[in-house]
Parts: C-alpha cells; sequence; structure tokens
C-alpha cells in the first residue's frame, strides 16, 4: 500500500474514483487507520 487517504473530503461519498489507482486505500476513521497501523 502506497497512499492512505481519508478524512472529511470522503465521508458522504467519492471513494470510488479511488479504485482506479493502485496501492491506494481508504481509511474511514482514525479507529481503523490505529487497527492496521498495530497489525503491521
Amino acid at each position: 500500500m502506497d497512499l492512505l487517504i481519508g478524512g472529511q473530503a470522503f465521508r458522504w461519498g467519492g471513494t470510488d474514483m479511488m479504485k482506479k489507482y493502485a496501492g491506494t486505500e481508504y481509511i474511514s476513521s482514525l479507529d481503523r487507520l490505529e487497527t492496521m497501523i498495530q497489525g503491521m
């Protein structure tokens, strides 16, 4: 994974456009980010 994105810009949608970019993942919350970091 090369790029993590999230925040208010994607709160109401728009994450579909990210599917065309390899290595991009949407993180929906800080809790989810923390879980990902702990799993690394």
